[in-house]
């Protein structure tokens, strides 16, 4: 049964002292046992995508995060692969997507398309994107973006451009981000009423209460930094991320930039320009991984 083996792996997970992981599936035990009665007697076969949606709508109507399913969706989705490898799992049914190619055209359940759903998951996943086309800007500075910030002009070839300009909070810089294609449908997006409409003057609907005095305006942009890496940081739980990038926040846009440029050009001078960096030896830093990666993929099988 399903659950013999699940209390199997609970046990090697002991064993192997990953007490921490071990506590996430006898979490998703307790959840299971309480949404199916029958559940003891369940073999892998039954756990299909009608079962693991009804679970998920059982718990959400029940009045859980989605977060906190999410996790127990991971955990069970974990469970399902390790029972596979080991032949006794059902890949027939294997709910979560159709990697085993064993049924085309069977209905698969999408964690993140799931969970991502939440209005203030949307609208996070808008203003990271917006900080990383905009080279990384900081969650403050793109509070402050004023309508009357946004200029026309030419570029050098004489075309017609839209920019807008800031002083960096952290250097007290002036910046000037040309508004591209990507700037501007994430500001489309986020000009969506469902994300809240900014207050008077301002581009994104981050500060969105008119008439604050200068200490309840530095308060009310302090709780949306902290709401904003509380819906990343779920986001990055729900799409499995590695353990040293859990802690998502708006910073990794930058440096997340960084490294996209970096790729894509394999130039440090323009990485360093698109961060406004006052010299490549700070862009370096941000670069580091990035070349221990490269390095340890080229250096793979180096004869073979």
């Amino acid at each position: 049964t399903v659950e013999k083996y699940l209390l199997s792996h609970i046990d090697k997970l002991k064993v192997s002292n990953r007490h921490g992981t071990a506590s996430t599936f006898e979490d998703l035990h307790v959840c299971l046992k309480k949404f199916d009665k029958g559940f003891s007697k369940r073999l892998f076969p039954d756990i299909d995508y009608e079962y693991v949606s009804r679970f998920f709508e059982n718990e959400r109507n029940s009045g859980r995060e989605v977060g906190g399913i999410g996790v127990n969706l991971r955990a069970l989705r974990t469970l399902l692969n390790s029972a596979i490898k080991e032949n006794v799992g059902s890949p027939e049914t294997y709910p979560f997507s159709n990697q085993y190619g064993t049924r085309t055209g069977k209905d698969t359940f999408g964690l993140a398309k799931e969970e991502f759903e939440t209005v203030p998951h949307q609208r996070s996943k808008g203003f990271f994107f917006f900080s990383f086309f905009c080279g990384g800007i900081n969650f403050t500075d793109m509070a402050n973006i004023k309508l009357t910030d946004i200029k026309s002009g030419f570029d050098r070839q004489g075309k017609p451009i839209r920019y807008f300009t800031y002083t960096r909070s952290k250097t007290k810089e002036p910046i000037e981000i040309q508004i591209n294609e990507d700037i501007q449908s994430q500001i489309d997006y986020l000009l969506n009423e469902e994300f809240g409409t900014p207050a008077t003057g301002y581009l994104l609907p981050i500060i969105t209460k008119e008439d604050m005095s200068p200490a309840e305006l530095n308060d009310f942009k302090k709780n949306k930094r902290k709401k904003l890496n509380k819906y990343l940081k779920e986001m990055a739980t729900i799409m499995g991320f590695p353990e040293g990038i859990q802690d998502l926040s708006t910073y990794f846009a930058r440096h997340s930039f960084a490294m996209r440029l970096f790729s894509k050009t394999k130039s440090i001078d323009i990485v360093s320009a698109g961060l406004h960096h006052s010299n490549t030896e700070i862009t370096k830093v941000y670069l580091e991984s990035f070349g221990a990666d490269e390095v340890a993929k080229a250096t793979n099988n180096l004869l073979g």
